[in-house]
């Protein structure tokens, strides 16, 4: 991140006249890999760089020195990165069984693999309430502005919807192989 900011910094950029914005508190609520995260927590240091908004970065603990580490406020989101990727590769990018496959590989996906998927789904989904509400101990007092989340988080929709605030949906990765 260090390497694309100072390349960044190099290059002009128009500056838009956003004086009329108040600093926000953003909640940024990302599930996923190291791959995941790393883009928002660039945007993240630019928001907060360029506008001074407040940046949570709500994720999984494994990414907690990587967000500490750039200055922006962290906050656990539960779940395994690990575990989310081994199941994604491991299905294809599907949630629900492959209906099609033979009987003894169903029997597994449906008797192990969806009860801990739907745990994990579950478990992240309720912790991103308070990643968008609760005070931490170092820090003051939080209560999202907005919300910039990407799909894998999944409570961002429902966090955003009783706080009546905007929610922003990003994927900043290839969904499809690429050329």
């Amino acid at each position: 991140i260090a390497k694309r900011r100072s390349a960044m910094d190099k290059q002009p950029v128009p500056e838009l006249e956003t004086s009329w914005v108040p600093p926000l508190n953003i909640a940024m609520l990302i599930a996923g890999t190291h791959g995941d995260v790393a883009p928002f927590v660039a945007l993240g240091l630019e928001l907060q760089r360029r506008h001074g908004h407040r940046i949570r970065v709500a994720t999984h603990l494994a990414h907690r020195e990587l967000v500490l580490a750039q200055g922006l406020e962290f906050y656990p989101l539960a779940g395994d990165p690990r575990m989310l990727s081994s199941w994604m590769v491991q299905s294809q990018g599907r949630l629900l069984p492959n209906f099609g496959q033979n009987i003894k590989d169903l029997h597994h996906e449906i008797s192990k693999m969806v009860p801990e998927k739907l745990a994990m789904i579950n478990a992240i989904m309720e912790s991103c309430w308070p990643a968008c509400s609760a005070t931490s101990d170092a820090q003051p007092s939080f209560v999202a502005h907005a919300i910039i989340s990407n799909p894998p988080a999944n409570g961002h929709i429902h966090c955003a919807s009783a706080l009546n605030i905007p929610l922003h949906m990003a994927f900043p990765m290839p969904w499809s192989p690429t050329s």
